[in-house]
């Protein structure tokens, strides 16, 4: 073969660091061997290569079974199918090398690609724990091998052992203390999911529960670094440790001395409490491991984890068995090459279990990235990676040949691309604020690249006006104006038209499955067509047919069984139910078929499944492939004449991997039908434990969408990133009942002692705990974690920060490898605004800093990179929307519509609905306000925007969040009826109330501007809603309505008009006069105009008041904030009525 043809085998020679490593490696006869990669540096090319050189050399010196001297352990199911025929084309390309550093034929590579398939030391290091530990089953407890990784058996497993705990006499009391400790909420764990999870941290990391038990013990010490506090001081010297001074001040100044008293006598009874549940639940953690371990004997499934231990165990017994030594032998001299591909995710119990296969005479090479760990909230250990790389220690042993290279070169991503990466990238993973944590304390490794960019710029904004804060839907998509997903989708479209992106591949990656609905209808109503590779298998309508089907099969001639799959979805609604309503009550698939005539498809769905019901004996010997294949047979869904689906590429490609699915079950065990419809069931239930849903052909596509989870591994010409403006710090450690993530274990207080009522302290949402924190808040009280900043860091006790601050690198990391997934173009979409960016938290704020983007920036601009070089920039806006021929685009365009002649010859605008709160600007200038009307958008008077005499700073928070919450607080006032004296000082009940309200409407409003709002709402508006007229009226009210609905239809003109709306307040005096009262939070002094707007919607409360009581009825303004007023006075019908004949 000449060089040319070589060449065309596209197997590329090594180069660099990575040639240096094969040298090393094969010089040795032993040793430990690192290759720390840069994205795209070849990590699969090397690793192919030196497997396929090492088992030719085995060849060539005429070892008999050279396939077996190989280990290849992956951490991901995709790179590990792709091992074989790496090697297989690494081996061709060697035999057809006259120039190779071995000798082999094309027929002997053939041979060893044949004799590859046939190992089970090659493929996902669970896969290669599972073949040991079918070996050692039987010595570990088992009767037979049982079946590893079924997650459906597996929840068998945990339901039964969770009934074994809780039926556990010994342990009821503990139990039931516990469960009121950590009761069930939103985001929170109870007891049953806690004790799994505590079971999995101590298996994960083969931590015996004593062990467990004091890593636990140690973060309560560490959240009270001096003990338990003696005095008040003790406390503030804390907030002053673990918050900053400042708020230590302000907090000392709140307290009386009788609450000082208070606050440390909770302290010291959180303590206690603390300590004691972390007791308890390793108590209880030993019966339920127990139960565990039984049950899964019992039932003959364990899950990979368990392979996983039971294989370190097994050969860590301090008395080894004649067994056990010549089984670790057996590995150990036969296996003389052992490769571990993306090291940096494998755990501790996967790191000690594959040790037990390898010794001091064995070659390891190690290929990872710590700047590519993603995994760590699946137990991935990155310091094991980075423990082998500084001190040359792995597998247990201390390796005295120690070689460690590092491929920065990148083969992937162009050099723009490259430039762009490095320029995001250096400044945030040597910031301790975002990547820079432990595992990327080192400089930073930029990326070169080997590639030269094309003629066309290469880095994309997709530039678009905000219209809410980050990380909200409106964000994405709003009811008006450009969203994230629609300057994504332009930009794309426009790029594709005039052949930016010429034929390449495009992959949208997001960080989270949550708005991508949003994302494909904008990217449809521009004419592209989305492949969406991010789908749950599970949730296809197709898949939840073949579960109802199989479910039925286990038994057709039960009745309820039949009812069950005729009277409820999926197949009910296909005419089934009327076809057994002819029957009278019998319950016969075969009868209701021959009893008359049916239109399609319900005669063929029929047919279908009475010829199932026929074969049912034959179908209860089958295996779960050929159930599955025959249901989908007998009921045509390959075709699909029911309409569950309207694409017939996304549907075969769904079938094909239900059936892909069962049969990768059944490689492990059987699935009669019984075991199948549980298993179906199961999935379909919890779609997210199965697979993803392929996206069908992706060329037939424009673009595919994918997580970047998904994305891991694999490269894409233009890679479109979206979603990106999420606030990080929600959902972090604070929000955790159990801390597991790495080295990081901690145990959150109980829910149940008495301290969440205390005033938050200064700098916190809370106190010291309170468990009902949630993604609206960033702390839960002092003790706990915190995602707060002071002074340049994470607040919260050490170890807990340090848990916040991993868990953020990992985000930073995720954003690092979606980034380097791109070879030719990146779209980023950023904000041309941002008030308050907050780039430590957010990505889209790190890219606009990172990348000097603001909205004076226009076609084309540069950035210096940290190299010296410029990286150009394109910035894409207003993008013109293009038509297509898919259906009418009921997407926002950025053009107004130009109307014809005929259509601006209107007949007079007649409103159907009206609201008061829109009725004064309508009818003043209809024209002004009738687009936003119709757009149900806010009609806004004139105004000069907020006072300064407000003392709010409004970068996060906005005005309309301040009126929502005092509404929220007052009106909860009126309604619970709190004295003056508690509504005046903002106390009792009314403290909790103020707080949740935040909670609930202030999100995404950083720290210092909720307590601004908290203190501006407490000390200004409550006092001055206590001293008004408004307040004095409703408490002598003998009736009071709060937020009452008043509904009305009124004939004006000859035209109806529909008023819906709600009065803040209702009530009746004494002596029968009727009031309807709103009230309004004023950020600046009053015009006329505003003023005119209010009375009139006041005016029109109490106008449909006056149709639905007897007697009079007077409507009032109160006004607090800004020059605080209120006005009464008795209702003038006739005014409502000319404002309303004005829009006739």
């Amino acid at each position: 073969m000449s060089k040319q043809q070589l060449k065309d085998r596209d197997v590329p020679s090594l180069k660099g660091a990575q040639a240096r490593l094969r040298d090393s490696f094969f010089a040795n006869e032993s040793g430990l061997f690192i290759l720390d990669c840069n994205p795209g540096a070849g990590k699969s090319t090397v690793t192919e290569q030196v497997a396929a050189e090492a088992l030719a050399r085995s060849w060539d010196d005429g070892v008999r079974a050279p396939e077996q001297t190989l280990c290849i352990a992956s951490f991901a199911r995709d790179d590990a199918a792709a091992i074989i025929p790496g090697i297989s084309k690494a081996l061709k390309s060697f035999a057809a090398d006259p120039e190779c550093r071995v000798e082999l034929s094309e027929s002997d590579a053939e041979v060893l690609t044949r004799r590859l398939r046939e190992t089970d030391t090659l493929g996902t290091i669970d896969s290669i724990l599972r073949t040991v530990f079918g070996t050692i089953a039987p010595e570990v407890g088992f009767s037979e091998s049982p079946a590893v990784g079924d997650d459906s058996l597996l929840t068998d497993v945990h339901s039964r052992c969770l009934e074994r705990v809780r039926s556990d006499d010994s342990v009821a009391e503990t139990y039931a203390s516990l469960s009121e400790a950590y009761p069930c909420g939103r985001y929170k764990l109870d007891l049953d999911g806690l004790l799994t999870a505590a079971f999995r941290a101590c298996r994960e990391r083969r931590l015996s529960i004593e062990e467990f038990q004091q890593s636990l013990v140690e973060t309560i010490d560490d959240a009270y670094p001096d003990g338990p506090p003696s005095e008040f001081a003790d406390i503030i010297t804390d907030i002053r440790r673990f918050v900053d001074t400042d708020s230590a001040l302000e907090t000392a100044k709140r307290y009386s001395p009788d609450d000082r008293v208070s606050v440390v006598k909770a302290d010291n009874t959180l303590f206690e409490s603390w300590r004691d549940v972390v007791e308890k639940l390793c108590s209880l953690l030993g019966v339920y491991r127990d139960a565990y371990d039984k049950t899964g004997r019992e039932l003959g499934v364990v899950s990979h984890l368990d392979a996983a231990h039971w294989v370190a165990n097994f050969f860590d017994r301090d008395e080894k068995s004649v067994f056990s030594e010549r089984l670790r032998a057996r590995y150990t001299e036969s296996l003389s090459t052992v490769i571990v591909d993306e090291a940096q995710d494998v755990s501790v119990v996967q790191h000690d279990a594959l040790s037990h296969l390898i010794d001091e005479d064995t070659r390891v090479l190690v290929v990872g990235d710590t700047k590519q760990c993603i995994y760590t909230w699946r137990n991935a250990h990155p310091q094991l990676f980075e423990q082998a790389a500084r001190e040359g220690d792995y597998f247990g042993i201390e390796w005295e040949t120690h070689v460690v290279e590092t491929a920065a070169r990148t083969y992937r991503s162009s050099t723009a691309i490259a430039g762009a990466i490095n320029t995001i990238f250096e400044p945030v993973f040597q910031d301790s604020t975002r990547g820079g944590s432990r595992t990327n304390a080192h400089e930073y490794p930029r990326l070169v690249a080997a590639r030269e960019s094309g003629p066309k710029t290469g880095v994309h904004v997709a530039a678009f006006e905000p219209q809410s804060p980050p990380g909200t839907r409106q964000w994405v998509s709003p009811p008006t104006g450009v969203g994230e997903a629609d300057a994504l989708a332009q930009c794309v479209a426009a790029r594709l038209a005039d052949g930016t992106f010429g034929s390449d591949s495009v992959t949208v990656l997001f960080p989270r499955r949550t708005y991508m609905g949003l994302y494909e209808r904008a990217f449809a109503s521009v004419g592209l067509s989305v492949s969406n590779s991010s789908e749950w298998l599970f949730d296809y309508p197709l898949i939840d047919v073949v579960k109802a089907v199989c479910q039925w099969l286990v038994d057709p001639m039960d009745s309820e069984r039949v009812r069950e799959l005729v009277l409820k979805p999926p197949l009910g609604e296909h005419g089934l139910i009327e076809a057994f309503m002819r029957l009278e009550g019998t319950w016969s698939m075969e009868a209701a078929f021959e009893n008359g005539r049916h239109s399609e498809p319900t005669t063929s769905l029929l047919q279908g499944l009475c010829e199932l019901e026929q074969q049912w004996q034959r179908l209860q010997a089958m295996p779960g492939t050929a159930v599955v294949e025959t249901v989908l047979s007998a009921l045509s869904l390959w075709a699909d004449p029911y309409g569950f689906s309207d694409d017939s590429a996304r549907r075969v490609a769904a079938l094909d991997a239900l059936c892909e699915t069962v049969a990768q079950w059944e490689s492990a065990t059987e699935y009669p039908l019984s075991r199948l419809a549980a298993a179906l069931d199961h999935y379909c239930d919890h779609p997210k434990r199965g697979s993803s849903l392929p996206g069908g052909q992706v060329e037939s596509h424009d673009v595919q969408f994918k997580t970047i989870h998904q994305m891991k591994g694999r490269e894409s010409d233009v890679v479109v990133l979206a979603d990106i403006s999420g606030d990080m710090s929600r959902f972090g450690p604070y929000s955790d009942v159990l801390v597991a993530r790495g080295a990081h274990l901690g145990l959150a207080p109980p829910a149940n002692t008495d301290v969440k009522d205390l005033e938050a302290f200064c700098g916190l949402d809370f106190a010291l705990y309170d468990a009902s924190s949630g993604s609206d808040e960033r702390d839960a009280g002092l003790r706990w974690a915190t995602e707060r900043w002071a002074d340049g860091a994470l607040c919260g006790p050490s170890s807990l920060a340090r848990a916040a601050a991993d868990y953020r690198a990992e985000q930073w990391r995720l954003l690092y490898v979606a980034l380097t997934r791109a070879r030719d173009h990146l779209v980023i979409p950023l904000p041309t605004n941002r008030k308050s960016p907050e780039p430590r938290d957010r990505w889209v704020d790190t890219l606009r800093e990172t990348l000097s983007f603001d909205d004076s920036r226009r076609a084309t601009y540069d950035v210096s990179s940290p190299s010296g070089e410029s990286v150009s920039v394109a910035v894409h806006r207003g993008e013109r929307r293009i038509s297509t021929d898919t259906g009418p685009d009921t997407s926002t365009s950025n053009e107004l519509f130009v109307a014809t002649a005929q259509e601006r010859t209107l007949s007079t605008w007649n409103p159907r609905f009206v609201n008061p709160s829109t009725l004064y600007p309508l009818a003043i200038d209809a024209s002004e306000h009738i687009v936003d009307y119709l757009l149900d958008r806010a009609l806004q008077t004139a105004r000069d925007g907020v006072s300064e005499q407000i003392p709010l700073t409004f970068e996060s928070l906005g005005p309309e969040v301040v009126g929502d919450v005092t509404h929220g607080v007052l009106t909860e006032a009126v309604r619970r009826s709190v004295p003056t004296s508690t509504l005046q000082t903002c106390s009792g009940p009314l403290v909790e109330i103020l707080e949740t309200t935040i909670r609930k409407e202030a999100v995404g409003v950083n720290s210092d501007e909720r307590q601004q709002l908290r203190s501006y709402v407490a000390g200004v508006l409550c006092p001055q809603f206590a001293e008004s007229e408004l307040w004095q009226r409703l408490q002598e009210a003998p009736e009071v309505y709060v937020e009452e609905s008043l509904d009305t239809v009124s004939r004006v003109d000859g035209v109806d008009v529909e008023i819906q709306s709600h009065a803040d307040f209702v009530s009746k005096a004494t002596d029968g006069t009727w009031h309807v009262d709103d009230l309004k939070v004023s950020l600046q002094p009053p015009t006329e105009e505003t003023s005119a707007r209010y009375s009139v919607q006041a005016e029109t409360y109490g106008w449909i008041l006056s149709q639905q009581v007897s007697g009079v009825v007077e409507s009032g303004v109160t006004r607090i904030g800004i020059e605080p007023a209120g006005s009464c006075s008795e209702v003038n019908p006739q005014m409502v009525l000319e404002h309303l004949r004005t829009l006739r």
